[in-house]
């Protein structure tokens, strides 16, 4: 496991918090779960305003909260090969996979 973090926006974070104080799991699951659902059960496809990289555009996605997150060898790999299908970060891919899956977790408390 490898030590890192990524940027993600502040509603999500207390989103997580949330599901993690209901639900009593680990941040680190949430994360397994929103990469491995995202690999596994999608088409990779990131919306289009995810991608956007500059901070100035009218829809891009603030992410200026800082996310620790331990990231296995395997959880890495499919993570950079969706970031090769979407010709983006891991980052990027980190913070669309966490949102579909906290979002869907949340509506279910």
């Amino acid at each position: 496991m490898k030590a890192t973090s990524f940027r993600i926006n502040r509603t999500l974070k207390e989103m997580e918090e949330e599901i993690i104080k209901r639900n009593d799991v680990t941040k680190a699951s949430i994360h397994r779960k929103a990469i491995r659902n995202f690999y596994e059960d999608s088409d990779h496809k990131i919306m289009d305003k995810f991608l956007i990289k500059e901070k100035k555009s009218p829809n891009y996605v603030e992410r200026k909260e800082k996310e620790s997150v331990y990231l296995s060898e395997e959880m890495e790999k499919m993570l950079q090969e969706i970031a090769g299908e979407n010709n983006c970060n891991i980052s990027t891919v980190f913070f669309y996979a966490l949102t579909i899956y906290v979002t869907r977790e949340y509506s279910h408390l």
